[in-house]
Parts: C-alpha cells; sequence; structure tokens
C-alpha cells in the first residue's frame, strides 16, 4: 500500500464513505478519490466503459535488442503514430521474461494506458539447468521455458504448469538429455542451442542461424516462435483435426506437437493429472511419415513396432546403434562410371509426395520404371506402383525414404554399383576380357585377385562359399548354352546339396550338351555336378581344396579365428 505522505504529494484524499461514479479507485480498505482535476480525469480515463476506447500500442526494446529490430519498432511505430508509444531509452529492468523483470513491464503499461505491446526474447539470452526458476515466460504465464529435473537428468522443456508439452531433443527417452550445468541459448546468429555443460557438445539445435531470426516469444497458446523479418501466411488450405477426446470435459489441456519421428499429433492431459494422453495423429502408419527412417532407409513393421534397415548389403547403417539415421553406399556411384545396375525391392515403394509429384510421376510402366532410370544419369531410383494405369515414381538426388510391406503391390529399383562385367578390358586384367583372365587366376589359384578388394579383408566372409559361388559363375557363363545349369542346380550347388566339378574355360566350346556324356577336354570334365558329395565339397575347417585337375593351391583365411586352407 502507498504511504500516506506518497499519496496525498501525488493529490489524493482518503474518505471512508461509498463514492458513486467518478471513477473512484478503491484500494486498502478505503475509497480514493482524485483531489486535483487532472488526477480525476486520469481516473474517469481508466474506468470501466459501455464502449471501451482503442487502446495504444506500447513499443520498447531492452538492453541488447538488436539493431534490425530497432529498425523494425521504428516502423511500427511510423505505422500507428497517433496510437503508439515508443520509448527509445534502453531500459535494463524491463525483463518480461524473467522473474522480477514483468513488474516494471506492468508499470509503464499501466501508465501509458496501453494494453498491447511489443517485447521480445533477444538473441544473446540464455537459460540454465542450475537455475531452474529463471524462465522465459508466456503473457498469461501459464505456460513457461525452462528446465526441469528427472533425478540427475535435465531437459530444456515449454512446460504448461509443470506438464511437459515440448523437449528440446524430442520426447523419445533419453532425448534432450543434459546434466545439471547445461544451459539452453539463444545464439547472436538466430540458432537456439541446447548444450550440454559437462561435454559442450551440442544436443539439440533450431538450425536458424543465417535465416534472419532476430527475436524469440513465447505466446499465450505454448507456441515458442522463432521470428524472422518475413511474416508468410499460410500457402494451403486449413486442415481441421479433432482429438479423441473432442468435447468432454473441462480443465482439459490439449496441445497439437510435431515429434521427433516426424509425425503430427494431438495430446490432452487433465489438470493436476500429470498424464499425457496421445489422442490423434496425422499419420497412423508410422512408416509412411516421409523421412521416418533417414536417408535410404527402409521401414517395415515387426510384432513391435516399425523398424529401420538399409535396402541391402550395398548399403551400411550411418550409425549401427541408430538405424533411424538412414543408410549409406558402400560404393558411391560416380566412382564406378558405367558400372550401374539396378537392384530390384519387391513389396517396396520409395515415399513421394507433393509438390514432388508433379514432377515425378510418369505412366510407362514396370519395364521402363527400371530402364529408364538405369539409363538417366539424375535418376538414382524408382517405384512401379502396379495401379493397373502404369504408374511409376523416378527418384532424383535428394533424400530417399523407402516402405516395405507384404500389403504393398509395388516393386522398386535402386541404383547401385555392380560387379564387374564379364567383357570389360583394362590393364588390371592384363588387356584381357575379365572373364577370360579371372578365369586364369582362378586355375592359378589367385582367388583373392578376382574378388571384390573390399571382401578380402572381412574376417565374416566364408571362402568356402565364395570358391563355390566363383566355380558356379564359371559354369554359367560358359559358351556353348548346353552346358550351363538350371537355376535348379545352381541353387543346389551353391547349398552344397551337389558337389560341384572343376570349371572349363569359358571360351571351350564342346560338342556334347549339358547333360550328354562327359566330355574331357585339355584335361576338364564337362560335367559340372555329380549325385553325391565327395572331397570337392568345400570343409569348414583346415583343409586343401583343389579347383582345377591340373592345378592347386592353399589359401589361408581367418574364419573366426581358425586358419582355414583351400
Amino acid at each position: 500500500m502507498m504511504p500516506a505522505e506518497e499519496r496525498r504529494k501525488r493529490g489524493w484524499r482518503e474518505e471512508f464513505s461509498v463514492v458513486v461514479g467518478g471513477g473512484a479507485v478503491v484500494g486498502g480498505g478505503a475509497i480514493k478519490t482524485p483531489k486535483t482535476g487532472r488526477s480525476r480525469q486520469e481516473v474517469q480515463k481508466r474506468a470501466p466503459k459501455l464502449v471501451e476506447s482503442g487502446k495504444k500500442t506500447l513499443i520498447l526494446h531492452g538492453t541488447k535488442t538488436s539493431d534490425v529490430l530497432n529498425v523494425i519498432l521504428s516502423d511500427i511505430y511510423h505505422l500507428k503514430k497517433g496510437e503508439s508509444i515508443k520509448y527509445s531509452r534502453k531500459n535494463d529492468s524491463i525483463r518480461p521474461f524473467e522473474s522480477g523483470g514483468e513488474t516494471s513491464l506492468e508499470f509503464f503499461s499501466l501508465k501509458t494506458d496501453c494494453s498491447l505491446f511489443c517485447v521480445d526474447i533477444y538473441p544473446g539470452s540464455t537459460l540454465y539447468a542450475s537455475n531452474p526458476t529463471h524462465t522465459w515466460t508466456s503473457p498469461n504465464k501459464n505456460f513457461s521455458v525452462g528446465f526441469m529435473a528427472d533425478g540427475s537428468t535435465h531437459y530444456a522443456a515449454v512446460t504448461y504448469n509443470g506438464i511437459p508439452v515440448w523437449k528440446a531433443g524430442g520426447n523419445d527417452k533419453g532425448g534432450g538429455a543434459v546434466d545439471s550445468s547445461a544451459s539452453l541459448r539463444f545464439l547472436a546468429d538466430g540458432n537456439l542451442c541446447l548444450v550440454n555443460g559437462s561435454s559442450g557438445s551440442i544436443v539439440w539445435q533450431s538450425y536458424t542461424s543465417g535465416h534472419g531470426v532476430i527475436s524469440a516469444t513465447l505466446d499465450d497458446s505454448g507456441n515458442f516462435v522463432l521470428k524472422n523479418i518475413f511474416d508468410p501466411s499460410l500457402s494451403s488450405p486449413v486442415v481441421m483435426a479433432y482429438s479423441s477426446d473432442y468435447a468432454e470435459g473441462s480443465g482439459i489441456l490439449r496441445f497439437l506437437r510435431l515429434d521427433s519421428d516426424g509425425n503430427l499429433r494431438i495430446y490432452s492431459s487433465a489438470k493436476g493429472s500429470g498424464k499425457i494422453t496421445e489422442r490423434w495423429a496425422a499419420v497412423t502408419n508410422q512408416c509412411l511419415v516421409f523421412g521416418y527412417c533417414g536417408d535410404v532407409g527402409i521401414c517395415s513393421f515387426n510384432d513391435s513396432g516399425p523398424i529401420c534397415g538399409c535396402p541391402s548389403q550395398n548399403f551400411d547403417p550411418i550409425e549401427p546403434n541408430n538405424r533411424r539415421k538412414g543408410c549409406k553406399r558402400r560404393v558411391q556411384i560416380e566412382d564406378c562410371p558405367g558400372r550401374e545396375t539396378m537392384l530390384q525391392l519387391d513389396q517396396t515403394q520409395f515415399l513421394t509426395y507433393p509438390p514432388e509429384l508433379d514432377t515425378q510421376r510418369f505412366a510407362v510402366g514396370i519395364a521402363a520404371c527400371r530402364l529408364n532410370c538405369l539409363s538417366s544419369g539424375s535418376c538414382i531410383a524408382s517405384t512401379a506402383l502396379a495401379d493397373g494405369l502404369g504408374s511409376i515414381y523416378m527418384k532424383f538426388p535428394g533424400f530417399l525414404s523407402g516402405y516395405q510391406s507384404p500389403a504393398l503391390r509395388s516393386t522398386s529399383f535402386l541404383k547401385v554399383v555392380s560387379g564387374r562385367r564379364s567383357f570389360e578390358v583394362s590393364p588390371e586384367t592384363d588387356h584381357k576380357k575379365f572373364y577370360v583372365w579371372a578365369f586364369e587366376e582362378f586355375e592359378k589359384g589367385n582367388v583373392k585377385e578376382i574378388v571384390d578388394k573390399s571382401m578380402v579383408h572381412q574376417e565374416e566372409v566364408n571362402m568356402g562359399q565364395l570358391i563355390r559361388a566363383i566355380q558356379v559363375g564359371f559354369w554359367c557363363i560358359q559358351e556353348n548354352p548346353s552346358h550351363r545349369p538350371t537355376m535348379g542346380k545352381v541353387v543346389q550347388m551353391l547349398e552344397g546339396i551337389t558337389a560341384i566339378r572343376n570349371p572349363p574355360n569359358p571360351n571351350v566350346v564342346f560338342e556334347e550338351g549339358f547333360y550328354g556324356k562327359n566330355e574331357n577336354v585339355s584335361g576338364h570334365d564337362v560335367s559340372v555336378f555329380s549325385t553325391f558329395v565327395d572331397s570337392t565339397r568345400v570343409p569348414s575347417t583346415s583343409s586343401s581344396f583343389r579347383t582345377a585337375q591340373t592345378s592347386s593351391f592353399v589359401l589361408e583365411w581367418n574364419l573366426g579365428g581358425a586358419s582355414s586352407s583351400f
């Protein structure tokens, strides 16, 4: 309550009587009436009216407001000249988002009879986990930005009466977790960063540096907004969504949140319950959320929910412990020009949404879906929709998001680097066709020379299976088609059910067919297999393996710590 002496100086007198009208102000148990004419005018100006007069705009800035924002505030003042009041002096005590600072703001607002005012959280502002009472609050004080503790772990969050409605770093378990010395920093470049104090590492950031961000605000609806110079309007129709508890009960907070998995959801929380319940999701099938499994990741489902994987062994996960980070190629296409091929992915679709639909959708059919992408220098993948119209998607460099499900009829193709082509000629093959050179090296026992170099030093490679695959490969490229095995026999040979005999030189043409009598040319047995498993089967322990009747070799290979010889 104002001291009596101070009240007298300001022209007030106290009367212990009820005053009707005249703009009396009641306070402290006494009825205060203005003493001077000027005081009476001020009271009458603030008294309730049937038709309220327009309020003025109070424009002021803090000690660290940027030059860009000062220019904008000046422009607003000139646009509302006559209906606004602008304070040009920097006011150290006005910090409306900090405890105590809002008092000065309320004083100026009351003094100037302004109900609309422009304030900002300015670049350079910082919140600390060690000071949880220091927060940025909304004007109605229902929402706040600050740190909340969960045991020894801290999170930066927007809260409503203590209930977190958004966390920096996502709502997944462990997402955005920091220690007690962490800070939430609004940097001078416009970036908002959550920094872990012990390591100094950035746990989460808004990625808004260089985008013209000049201020931030937490509005009465709980939205924490980073503002830039522009104010774009909605460019598409508004979509109405209703939560599953729509129109139920009172005292329920409902909020819309874009979660870290890329899905937009509505949640609700009954006041005082401390519990948050999901009420609506924009995409019910999580695998249909673009980018859920990262770039080149393929999303599918198991019994526990959506899982992420890579398209094939041509790719490795970027982070093995977090498959949602996407996949990377083992060999880049640009590093091997002329060796592209299309990897077929059944029951798979590469997600395509507007605005890409207009530029990436064609009607050509499944055969052209594969071949057109293979022949195009810019296409990296394609999807045949099997919709009866021949519709396909042609995907170009950028983000690639895949979905695989037994319910899908679509077939997709992904451009990858193939192995060497049998007709390639290079100095590495002594200027011979690759298959001719490879067979010569195989007969010499130089298996390491003809296989992919990336496989040579991998301990998990089973060299027995690798040599078996090489032998089958030589049988499958025999010059005479009748000498080539059927696919059924190929499978049996690869699985070790049928023993493989030594393949002849692919350049030699035999007179008899594959299923005719066995001919021996240059010391080679033309029969590719026998009906019994003999000593030519590749053993799993140390042994010697003869690759041809005319030559043999021993190859040392580390298989799980044991030395195996072939």
